[in-house]
């Protein structure tokens, strides 16, 4: 149910334009992997000398989100 709702909000940006051109379903899915990708790490490897996790997290969800916008719509944000 959660991939679900991802999808169903992609598809709203997707709809509207705002996205770089391809379908909700596999632009939730890239996004999902990366997200999957910085928990597994996580959960792997917890004797790693992390950068603070809300900072990381952050920065990791602004790269995702710079990726899935148009270019003309990506504005900076450090």
């Amino acid at each position: 149910k959660t991939f679900q709702c991802f999808e169903e909000r992609l598809a709203r940006l997707v709809s509207r334009s705002l996205t770089r051109p391809g379908e909700a379903r596999l632009l939730a899915q890239t996004l999902w992997a990366g997200l999957h990708g910085l928990v597994s790490l996580w959960l792997a490897r917890r004797d790693f000398t992390w950068e603070d996790r809300e900072t990381l997290i952050t920065r990791h969800l602004d790269m995702l989100a710079d990726g899935l916008l148009k270019t003309e719509d990506v504005t900076p944000r450090r």
